[in-house]
Protein backbone atom coordinates (compact mmCIF):
# COMPACT_ATOMS: atom_id res chain seq x y z
CA UNK A 1 0.00 0.00 0.00
CA UNK A 2 1.57 3.52 -0.93
CA UNK A 3 0.98 6.11 1.90
CA UNK A 4 0.25 9.44 1.40
CA UNK A 5 0.60 12.77 2.26
CA UNK A 6 -1.01 16.39 1.45
CA UNK A 7 0.58 19.08 1.88
CA UNK A 8 -1.87 22.40 2.33
CA UNK A 9 -5.21 21.89 3.40
CA UNK A 10 -7.22 24.58 0.92
CA UNK A 11 -9.58 24.10 -1.61
CA UNK A 12 -7.65 21.90 -4.39
CA UNK A 13 -6.37 19.37 -1.99
CA UNK A 14 -10.13 18.49 -1.11
CA UNK A 15 -11.69 19.43 -4.06
CA UNK A 16 -9.64 17.23 -6.39
CA UNK A 17 -6.74 15.18 -4.54
CA UNK A 18 -8.54 13.62 -2.18
CA UNK A 19 -11.34 11.85 -4.23
CA UNK A 20 -8.70 11.20 -6.31
CA UNK A 21 -6.76 9.09 -3.86
CA UNK A 22 -9.71 8.06 -2.07
CA UNK A 23 -10.57 6.23 -6.29
CA UNK A 24 -7.07 4.14 -5.29
CA UNK A 25 -8.18 3.22 -2.02
CA UNK A 26 -7.25 -0.33 -3.18
CA UNK A 27 -3.32 0.70 -3.33
CA UNK A 28 -2.98 4.56 -1.80
CA UNK A 29 -3.71 5.52 1.56
CA UNK A 30 -3.75 9.00 2.84
CA UNK A 31 -1.96 8.99 6.07
CA UNK A 32 -1.09 12.35 6.76
CA UNK A 33 -1.97 16.07 6.19
CA UNK A 34 -0.05 19.13 6.83
CA UNK A 35 -0.61 23.20 6.63
CA UNK A 36 0.35 26.36 8.96
CA UNK A 37 -2.89 27.47 10.05
CA UNK A 38 -3.41 24.07 12.80
CA UNK A 39 -6.94 24.86 12.77
CA UNK A 40 -7.68 23.93 8.82
CA UNK A 41 -5.49 20.97 8.84
CA UNK A 42 -7.34 19.61 11.90
CA UNK A 43 -10.26 20.06 10.77
CA UNK A 44 -9.36 18.98 7.37
CA UNK A 45 -8.26 15.58 8.50
CA UNK A 46 -11.21 14.79 10.51
CA UNK A 47 -13.89 16.26 7.12
CA UNK A 48 -11.61 13.64 5.10
CA UNK A 49 -10.95 11.13 7.64
CA UNK A 50 -7.23 11.64 7.83
CA UNK A 51 -5.30 9.99 11.12
CA UNK A 52 -2.68 12.54 11.26
CA UNK A 53 -2.53 16.49 10.81
CA UNK A 54 0.35 18.42 11.24
CA UNK A 55 1.52 21.83 10.98
CA UNK A 56 5.09 20.67 10.21
CA UNK A 57 6.39 19.24 6.60
CA UNK A 58 9.55 18.48 8.60
CA UNK A 59 7.91 16.61 11.23
CA UNK A 60 5.06 14.75 9.28
CA UNK A 61 8.22 13.24 7.16
CA UNK A 62 10.28 11.98 9.78
CA UNK A 63 7.05 10.33 11.66
CA UNK A 64 5.49 8.96 8.32
CA UNK A 65 7.93 8.42 6.12
CA UNK A 66 5.17 8.34 3.34
CA UNK A 67 5.92 6.94 -0.16
CA UNK A 68 4.13 9.96 -1.99
CA UNK A 69 3.52 13.32 -1.54
CA UNK A 70 0.77 15.66 -2.47
CA UNK A 71 1.87 19.21 -2.67
CA UNK A 72 -0.85 21.53 -2.93
CA UNK A 73 0.00 24.68 -1.67
CA UNK A 74 0.60 28.36 -3.57
CA UNK A 75 3.29 28.08 -5.72
CA UNK A 76 5.89 30.14 -4.13
CA UNK A 77 6.42 27.66 -1.77
CA UNK A 78 6.05 24.18 -4.25
CA UNK A 79 10.51 24.41 -4.85
CA UNK A 80 11.64 24.08 -1.03
CA UNK A 81 8.30 21.64 -0.81
CA UNK A 82 9.44 19.33 -3.43
CA UNK A 83 12.98 19.15 -2.35
CA UNK A 84 12.47 18.64 1.32
CA UNK A 85 10.29 16.05 0.51
CA UNK A 86 12.80 14.36 -2.21
CA UNK A 87 15.44 14.55 0.46
CA UNK A 88 13.38 12.53 2.46
CA UNK A 89 12.77 9.91 -0.17
CA UNK A 90 9.32 10.63 -0.96
CA UNK A 91 7.73 10.84 -4.35
CA UNK A 92 6.31 13.99 -5.28
CA UNK A 93 3.07 14.96 -7.17
CA UNK A 94 2.56 18.72 -7.23
CA UNK A 95 0.41 21.02 -8.12
CA UNK A 96 1.43 23.77 -10.97
CA UNK A 97 3.51 25.42 -11.32
CA UNK A 98 5.75 22.85 -9.92
CA UNK A 99 7.92 26.16 -9.61
CA UNK A 100 8.82 30.42 -10.40
CA UNK A 101 11.55 29.98 -12.19
CA UNK A 102 14.14 27.72 -14.37
CA UNK A 103 16.90 27.96 -11.18
CA UNK A 104 14.28 26.42 -8.84
CA UNK A 105 13.50 23.44 -11.29
CA UNK A 106 17.04 22.69 -11.64
CA UNK A 107 17.40 22.36 -7.80
CA UNK A 108 14.27 20.21 -7.63
CA UNK A 109 16.35 18.21 -10.44
CA UNK A 110 19.42 17.66 -8.68
CA UNK A 111 17.42 16.44 -5.52
CA UNK A 112 16.17 14.03 -7.53
CA UNK A 113 17.98 10.61 -6.13
CA UNK A 114 15.75 7.45 -6.31
CA UNK A 115 12.37 9.50 -5.90
CA UNK A 116 11.15 12.04 -8.43
CA UNK A 117 8.83 14.80 -8.88
CA UNK A 118 5.82 15.28 -11.46
CA UNK A 119 3.32 18.02 -12.05
CA UNK A 120 -0.16 18.10 -12.20
CA UNK A 121 -0.90 18.63 -15.81
CA UNK A 122 -4.22 16.50 -16.16
CA UNK A 123 -5.62 17.77 -19.11
CA UNK A 124 -2.94 16.44 -21.75
CA UNK A 125 -4.75 12.82 -20.35
CA UNK A 126 -8.54 14.40 -21.45
CA UNK A 127 -10.25 12.38 -23.80
CA UNK A 128 -10.52 15.27 -26.24
CA UNK A 129 -6.64 15.58 -26.09
CA UNK A 130 -6.50 11.88 -26.53
CA UNK A 131 -8.24 11.89 -29.41
CA UNK A 132 -6.59 14.82 -30.92
CA UNK A 133 -3.45 13.41 -30.89
CA UNK A 134 -4.48 10.05 -32.20
CA UNK A 135 -5.87 12.57 -35.04
CA UNK A 136 -3.00 14.53 -35.51
CA UNK A 137 -0.67 10.96 -35.30
CA UNK A 138 -2.64 9.09 -37.64
CA UNK A 139 -2.76 11.65 -40.27
CA UNK A 140 -6.27 12.67 -40.39
CA UNK A 141 -5.90 16.27 -40.47
CA UNK A 142 -3.16 16.38 -42.84
CA UNK A 143 0.22 18.37 -41.85
CA UNK A 144 -0.15 20.45 -39.07
CA UNK A 145 1.43 24.13 -40.03
CA UNK A 146 -0.73 26.30 -37.39
CA UNK A 147 -2.60 26.17 -34.67
CA UNK A 148 -4.44 28.39 -32.15
CA UNK A 149 -4.70 28.03 -28.36
CA UNK A 150 -7.25 29.89 -26.30
CA UNK A 151 -7.59 30.08 -23.01
CA UNK A 152 -10.29 32.81 -22.41
CA UNK A 153 -11.79 31.66 -18.90
CA UNK A 154 -13.50 34.05 -16.33
CA UNK A 155 -12.40 34.72 -12.78
CA UNK A 156 -13.62 37.72 -11.27
CA UNK A 157 -12.41 40.10 -8.72
CA UNK A 158 -13.30 38.23 -6.14
CA UNK A 159 -11.16 35.14 -7.17
CA UNK A 160 -7.76 37.53 -6.62
CA UNK A 161 -8.61 38.63 -3.34
CA UNK A 162 -6.83 35.57 -2.41
CA UNK A 163 -3.44 36.99 -0.77
CA UNK A 164 -0.61 34.74 -3.18
CA UNK A 165 -2.75 35.63 -6.14
CA UNK A 166 -1.83 37.97 -8.67
CA UNK A 167 1.88 38.65 -7.11
CA UNK A 168 4.87 38.10 -8.66
CA UNK A 169 6.70 37.08 -5.85
CA UNK A 170 4.03 34.54 -4.71
CA UNK A 171 2.09 32.92 -7.90
CA UNK A 172 4.84 34.15 -9.95
CA UNK A 173 2.84 35.20 -13.09
CA UNK A 174 -1.23 35.28 -13.85
CA UNK A 175 -3.51 33.46 -15.89
CA UNK A 176 -0.40 32.37 -17.89
CA UNK A 177 0.93 30.31 -15.25
CA UNK A 178 -2.47 29.72 -13.15
CA UNK A 179 -5.31 28.81 -16.49
CA UNK A 180 -3.33 28.85 -19.75
CA UNK A 181 -0.71 26.79 -18.50
CA UNK A 182 -3.06 23.97 -18.85
CA UNK A 183 -3.65 24.57 -23.02
CA UNK A 184 0.02 25.13 -23.70
CA UNK A 185 1.17 22.02 -22.20
CA UNK A 186 -1.97 20.16 -24.03
CA UNK A 187 -0.75 21.77 -27.17
CA UNK A 188 3.16 20.77 -26.35
CA UNK A 189 1.46 17.19 -26.28
CA UNK A 190 0.62 17.17 -29.47
CA UNK A 191 2.94 19.56 -31.54
CA UNK A 192 5.96 18.49 -29.76
CA UNK A 193 9.13 20.87 -28.61
CA UNK A 194 9.05 24.45 -29.30
CA UNK A 195 12.32 26.37 -30.46
CA UNK A 196 11.10 30.38 -30.19
CA UNK A 197 8.76 32.26 -28.28
CA UNK A 198 7.95 36.00 -28.76
CA UNK A 199 5.01 37.31 -26.00
CA UNK A 200 3.39 40.05 -24.39
CA UNK A 201 1.52 40.64 -21.55
CA UNK A 202 -0.63 43.26 -19.91
CA UNK A 203 -3.08 44.26 -16.84
CA UNK A 204 -6.00 45.63 -18.50
CA UNK A 205 -8.94 44.84 -16.26
CA UNK A 206 -7.80 43.12 -12.76
CA UNK A 207 -6.78 44.27 -9.66
CA UNK A 208 -3.47 42.68 -9.72
CA UNK A 209 0.28 43.20 -10.16
CA UNK A 210 0.48 40.08 -12.62
CA UNK A 211 -0.95 40.13 -16.27
CA UNK A 212 -4.57 39.33 -16.39
CA UNK A 213 -4.07 38.69 -20.43
CA UNK A 214 -0.99 37.32 -22.65
CA UNK A 215 -0.99 36.75 -26.32
CA UNK A 216 2.51 34.73 -27.86
CA UNK A 217 3.72 33.52 -31.41
CA UNK A 218 5.52 30.13 -30.89
CA UNK A 219 7.50 28.45 -33.56
CA UNK A 220 7.89 24.95 -33.10
CA UNK A 221 11.61 22.44 -33.67
CA UNK A 222 9.14 20.97 -36.31
CA UNK A 223 7.65 23.06 -39.41
CA UNK A 224 4.47 25.44 -38.15
CA UNK A 225 3.66 27.75 -35.40
CA UNK A 226 0.92 28.59 -33.25
CA UNK A 227 -0.41 31.16 -31.41
CA UNK A 228 -1.75 31.41 -28.34
CA UNK A 229 -3.42 33.79 -25.52
CA UNK A 230 -4.57 33.56 -22.11
CA UNK A 231 -6.96 35.71 -20.12
CA UNK A 232 -9.08 35.62 -16.72
CA UNK A 233 -11.53 38.54 -17.51
CA UNK A 234 -13.70 36.47 -20.15
CA UNK A 235 -17.27 36.10 -19.61
CA UNK A 236 -18.75 33.15 -20.44
CA UNK A 237 -21.73 33.95 -23.25
CA UNK A 238 -22.81 30.66 -25.00
CA UNK A 239 -22.62 27.18 -24.50
CA UNK A 240 -21.11 23.92 -26.25
CA UNK A 241 -21.94 20.68 -25.59
CA UNK A 242 -19.63 17.46 -25.75
CA UNK A 243 -19.36 13.83 -25.14
CA UNK A 244 -16.13 14.72 -22.74
CA UNK A 245 -14.95 11.80 -19.71
CA UNK A 246 -12.78 14.26 -18.92
CA UNK A 247 -13.01 14.66 -14.62
CA UNK A 248 -12.53 18.47 -14.83
CA UNK A 249 -14.69 20.85 -14.38
CA UNK A 250 -16.98 21.91 -17.14
CA UNK A 251 -15.39 25.84 -16.10
CA UNK A 252 -11.68 24.05 -17.96
CA UNK A 253 -13.22 21.14 -20.26
CA UNK A 254 -10.25 20.86 -22.48
CA UNK A 255 -12.27 18.62 -24.84
CA UNK A 256 -14.90 21.49 -25.27
CA UNK A 257 -12.08 24.13 -26.10
CA UNK A 258 -10.82 21.22 -29.13
CA UNK A 259 -14.29 20.28 -30.38
CA UNK A 260 -15.93 23.94 -30.35
CA UNK A 261 -13.81 24.43 -33.53
CA UNK A 262 -14.94 21.64 -35.17
CA UNK A 263 -17.62 20.94 -37.54
CA UNK A 264 -20.06 19.19 -35.05
CA UNK A 265 -19.68 17.60 -31.88
CA UNK A 266 -17.52 14.78 -31.50
CA UNK A 267 -19.59 11.22 -31.18
CA UNK A 268 -20.11 10.10 -27.69
CA UNK A 269 -19.38 6.29 -26.32
CA UNK A 270 -22.39 4.31 -25.57
CA UNK A 271 -23.84 4.94 -22.21
CA UNK A 272 -21.71 8.62 -21.81
CA UNK A 273 -23.59 11.11 -20.81
CA UNK A 274 -23.85 14.63 -22.23
CA UNK A 275 -22.20 17.45 -20.16
CA UNK A 276 -22.85 21.12 -20.98
CA UNK A 277 -20.05 23.79 -20.65
CA UNK A 278 -19.51 26.61 -20.69
CA UNK A 279 -16.94 28.50 -23.71
CA UNK A 280 -16.01 32.22 -23.56
CA UNK A 281 -15.97 34.11 -26.70
CA UNK A 282 -15.89 37.34 -25.70
CA UNK A 283 -14.46 40.29 -23.10
CA UNK A 284 -16.70 41.26 -20.55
Amino acid sequence: MIKVAIVGAGGIAGICHVPALRAQAHRAEIVAAVDVDAGRVQAFAAEHRIPAAYTSLAGMLDAERPDLVHVCTPPHLHAAQVVECLRAGAWVWCEKPVCLTLAEHDTITAAERGAYASVVSQHRFGSGARHLRDLVAGGVLGRPLVALCVTAWYRDHAYFDVPWRGGWATEGGGPTMGHGIHQMDVLLSVLGRWSEVRAMAGTLDRRIDTEDVSMAAVRFARPGRWRRWSTASCRPVRRVTCGSTSPTPPSSCATCMATATRTGPRPRRAGTPRRTCRVPTRRS
